[in-house]
């Protein structure tokens, strides 16, 4: 964050003076570290705040010291406050209910693009990124997150019957629960949806019998869950290690590539019939 950026600039002027210690200035700002109390506005308590913050060791310590060299100093202040951002901003996503299914928890935050974005090169492929994206981070409205915002009912508008989750029974699961339209309901169970889900997750079944991570595909399509956290990132690690692609599999841009496709597809099957059931007219199953 700029923040960040702005806290090293200034960690890189207090060691300007480190290794000016003949200067008017610095005699001043070793003054007001000696002598100001800690609820100072001047610049001397500034950096000692921001030195405490990161844990880097107290500037009048520094100051009375023999100065370290500028590379170590350098490496060791930017090494801090990356680690310092990372767990924050770690920790913000942990309790983000947005961020269900893209996971930062214990990759670098270094400015790498994310995976899912990754191989993005002409105008079709941007537009069918959009769909994936929103529902990587539960931004794609649903009729759950319409029932939230402004009531009504969250369930799926388009299913004609009861999905039966995985080791499930239907006798004993007639409840609204299973018809509720969520991400992983329109991802991974939307019967109304099946055959052109069904169409592309063939060719993924395809693409990942070469892949080198172990992963066993047809077990990940026996978990409405992990499908849908598959689809959306295949790298993730929200995934169980046996269900996961590592980074440099080589199957990982085709799956992406294939994800972007199903999510598309899903999306505007999705929209074509609601607008058919909101006109009146009959649904027509895609193949």
């Amino acid at each position: 964050p700029i923040e960040a950026k702005v806290h090293r600039d200034v960690f890189s002027l207090f060691y300007n003076l480190l290794i000016n210690k003949d200067t008017k200035v610095f005699k001043i700002v070793k003054f007001l570290l000696e002598t100001s109390s800690p609820n100072s506005r001047t610049w001397s308590i500034h950096i000692k705040h921001l030195s405490e913050m990161y844990g880097v060791p107290n500037p009048l310590d520094l100051i009375n010291q023999e100065r370290p060299t500028k590379h170590s100093f350098k490496k060791d202040v930017l090494s801090r406050i990356v680690s310092h951002h990372e767990a924050e901003w770690r920790s913000k996503a942990e309790n983000n209910s947005k961020m269900k299914y893209l996971n930062v928890s214990t990759i670098g935050l270094d400015g790498r693009p994310y995976p899912v974005i990754c191989n993005v090169r002409t105008t079709p492929e941007v537009r069918k990124l959009r769909p994936v994206l929103k529902f990587l981070t539960c931004d794609y409205y649903t009729y759950e997150m319409k029932a939230s915002f402004s009531g009504g009912s969250p369930n799926c508008r388009l299913c004609p019957t009861i999905i039966q989750h995985p080791g499930t029974n239907n006798d004993n699961n007639n409840d609204n629960d299973n018809y509720i339209e969520d991400i992983e309901h329109i991802v991974a169970q939307c019967a109304a949806m099946s055959d052109t889900r069904q169409r592309i997750l063939n060719e993924m079944a395809e693409v990942m019998e070469s892949n080198k991570s172990g992963c066993d595909f047809e077990m990940v399509c026996s978990d409405f869950s992990i499908l849908t956290q598959f689809v959306l990132d295949c790298n993730s690690l929200n995934l169980p290690n046996k269900f996961r692609l590592h980074v440099k599999d080589p199957c990982t841009t085709a799956v992406f590539r294939i994800a972007r496709d199903l999510c598309f597809a899903l999306h505007s099957e999705r929209l074509r019939k609601l607008k058919h059931l909101a006109d009146g007219k009959p649904q027509v199953q895609t193949t």
